[in-house]
């Protein structure tokens, strides 16, 4: 199964994306910033990423330089 790792600090459109591709079919990880999100990615290594760019303590781009 095709994992993909959502990184979205704002609850909402978080909640409406992994709905999204939860109903698609897909395995959705979740984080709410860059820090969990970099963790999730080294742990579980996800086929995508889809990361928010402006966000709290790490931004997207902080993020990915770290993965």
């Amino acid at each position: 199964m095709t994992t993909i790792l959502a990184i979205e600090d704002e609850d909402y459109v978080r909640d409406i994306l992994v709905d999204m591709l939860e109903a698609e079919g897909f395995e959705v990880l979740q984080a709410e910033n860059g820090v969990v999100g970099c963790q999730l990615a080294r742990e579980n290594q996800p086929d995508l990423i889809l990361c928010d760019i402006m966000m709290p303590d790490m931004d997207g781009f902080e993020m990915l330089e770290m993965i």
